[in-house]
């Protein structure tokens, strides 16, 4: 299966810890290995070291650093979990070479 680096929300009390809790068990429900969670500082660091398939984001809002972070990470699969689906945010994402949403 496809091996993941999750990135957590940062300071986001938004997002409770059962919704990232419960994304993470159906990655793990479909045979998706964690190779490690993170936050945004550690996120290139982390994808360069672990080398993971798919980096999987569960952030409800998509910003300008994690979209810079995302970009530096082609050609790794990038997957964005996000509360913030207007075109602006899509085309900007895609923009940064992100593959998908939800």
């Amino acid at each position: 299966m496809v091996s993941i680096l999750f990135v957590d929300p940062v300071n986001d009390p938004a997002r409770a810890p059962a919704a990232v809790a419960s994304l993470l068990a159906a990655l793990d429900g479909l045979g998706c290995p964690l190779l490690a969670r993170c936050e945004s500082p550690q996120l290139v660091h982390l994808a360069a070291r672990l080398a993971p398939q798919m980096v999987v984001c569960g952030w409800p809002v998509l910003g300008d650093a994690l979209c810079g972070l995302l970009a530096d990470l082609a050609p790794t699969t990038a997957l964005l979990v996000v509360g913030d689906d207007d075109d602006a945010t899509l085309q900007r994402a895609v923009q940064a070479g992100v593959q998908g949403w939800v």
